[in-house]
């Protein structure tokens, strides 16, 4: 495929994408409804594992290890601390203190 080619391609890459989602919900749909497909399924999602109704994971936890160990106390994020102290307390005292680094780099699609 050319550079020239593949550019093309970029600009429909949004409606490919949407049309795409769009027939997964669909599928979906029809499969929560009963309809078998014999290239699709409804699986289970993975699952989360979370404490039970009722148990206090801190007390049970501190039974087999330190406290500091298994209920670690740690800082606010600077995405946190601006949400919970609010923007201008975040600007003013706090955004000198923080490096922003990307985590890479993402396609961006013309409107």
């Amino acid at each position: 495929m050319t550079d020239d080619q593949l550019d093309m391609l970029a600009a429909e890459l949004p409606l490919i994408k949407q049309w795409v989602e769009g027939v997964e919900k669909l599928l979906q749909e029809r499969l929560e409804n009963g309809t078998v497909y014999s290239n699709v399924k409804l699986v289970p999602k993975r699952a989360t594992r979370k404490w039970g109704e009722g148990v206090d994971p801190i007390t049970l936890l501190a039974k087999f290890a330190d406290l500091d160990k298994v209920a670690p106390r740690s800082a606010l994020s600077p995405a946190q601390s601006e949400k919970i102290l609010g923007k201008v307390i975040y600007k003013d005292n706090l955004s000198e203190h923080v490096v922003q680094e990307s985590s890479g780099m993402t396609l961006n699609f013309k409107d």
